[in-house]
Parts: structure tokens; C-alpha cells; sequence
């Protein structure tokens, strides 16, 4: 379910394509926090701390290369979509503020090699979000050819 912009500052950078990010706002409440995946995006996973899992390659560099552009940094995010089956995980578009122009961090990501494209499936309320997904997975594409990919 599709929400609309939002405005907030990243707070935490979880892994190499999901945030936390918290709301602007005055006064002496604490801010909302929110969680968010970014869409069409895999990177990849990091381990668990008990050491039942590995790190997959690239990982720590994938989340440091996140972390570096965006820890403090306002931005503009909704939510595209919620999967319910992952614990109503939210997944969903972010663009950093660079003054008057916003850049997409998702096409930074895959750009720069850090993360790969899933590719949109039919039948699953991502429709509204194809054509942006198309442009993402030719750049993918692109990646490949050049060779620009830190993992597979």
C-alpha cells in the first residue's frame, strides 16, 4: 500500500539496502522512526552476531558505502509496498536532498555495483512501480556488461 512523501534524516544503515529513518520534527517529542527496504533491491546479507549465518561477500562494504552517503543526511521516502508474509516489511523509493535536486539512492546503489535488481513480478500490487523498476533493471544491466559489479 502506497503512501505519500515523507521528509526525515537517516538515522541507521542497516545493511546495504534498507535504512532507518526518522521524522523531522520540533519540539521535545521523540521522533517516529521507520524501517524501510528499498525497492527492487537485493545487496548483500550480513551474518548474525551469534554466528549461525556468514556474511555473504561484499556485505560490510556494500553497508559502509550506504552508510558513508547517507548517516545524517535529509531526505524524501514513502512507502511503496508492505510484504505481510515478512513481518509487514516495508519496502519503499529514497532520495537524498542535495539543495534543490534529489538523487535516487537506489540508482546510486546499483550504479556503483553494491546491490543487484529483483525483477518486478506480475500479480503482486507492484504495478505502479514498473516503469521506475525497468529503469533500474536496464541499468543493472548495464552494470553487468561493464563490469562494474562488486558480487553475484
Amino acid at each position: 500500500m502506497a503512501t505519500g512523501w515523507l521528509r526525515g534524516k537517516v538515522k541507521e544503515v542497516v545493511s546495504g539496502d534498507t535504512v532507518v529513518v526518522v521524522a523531522a520534527t520540533q519540539g521535545p517529542a521523540v521522533p517516529p522512526e521507520k524501517r524501510l527496504t528499498l525497492s527492487s533491491l537485493v545487496a548483500p546479507r550480513l551474518g548474525k552476531r551469534d554466528g549461525s549465518t556468514r556474511d555473504e561477500a561484499f556485505a560490510w562494504d556494500s553497508r559502509e558505502f550506504l552508510r558513508k552517503k547517507l548517516i545524517g543526511q535529509p531526505c524524501v521516502f514513502r512507502v511503496d509496498y508492505t510484504v505481510e508474509v515478512a513481518g509487514n516489511k516495508e519496502f519503499g523509493s529514497l532520495f537524498l536532498q542535495n539543495g534543490q535536486q534529489q538523487e535516487n539512492v537506489a540508482l546510486s546503489i546499483v550504479q556503483s555495483g553494491w546491490a543487484k535488481v529483483r525483477s518486478c513480478q506480475a500479480g503482486r500490487g507492484q504495478q505502479p512501480y514498473v516503469l521506475c523498476n525497468c529503469f533500474i533493471l536496464h541499468l543493472w544491466q548495464c552494470v553487468l556488461l561493464w563490469r562494474l559489479h562488486r558480487w553475484l
